[in-house]
């Protein structure tokens, strides 16, 4: 490669929801329960498996479809994938309450 070639690292994994710093509001059920906020995540080879974390914790892993129903409090997480190469992403969220 000639020195003046700009190289960009290509990831495998992109969070598509939530994006960075994003605010979610976790709606109720018509039953009335907590509902859950859907987590999409793309990996540029689908039958990767990837390992979910919540604030440090395990929570699964999903293997072609990386999706993932979750319903956190209230405040500030952190989400953290990691495929079975070893290459991980990271991505700081907030659920909020709805004001009355």
């Amino acid at each position: 490669m000639r020195p003046d070639c700009q190289t960009s690292e290509l990831k495998s994994m992109e969070i598509i929801y939530p994006k960075q710093l994003s605010k979610i509001y976790v709606p109720v059920e018509l039953d009335g329960t907590k509902g859950k906020t859907i987590f999409q995540i793309a990996h540029r080879k689908s039958n990767t498996t990837i390992y979910w974390h919540l604030d440090g914790s395990y929570i699964g892993s999903t293997q072609q479809i990386h999706q993932m129903g979750l319903a956190p409090g209230e405040g500030i997480h952190t989400l953290t994938l990691v495929d079975e190469t070893g290459e991980s992403i990271t991505q700081p969220f907030e659920i909020i309450n709805k004001r009355k």
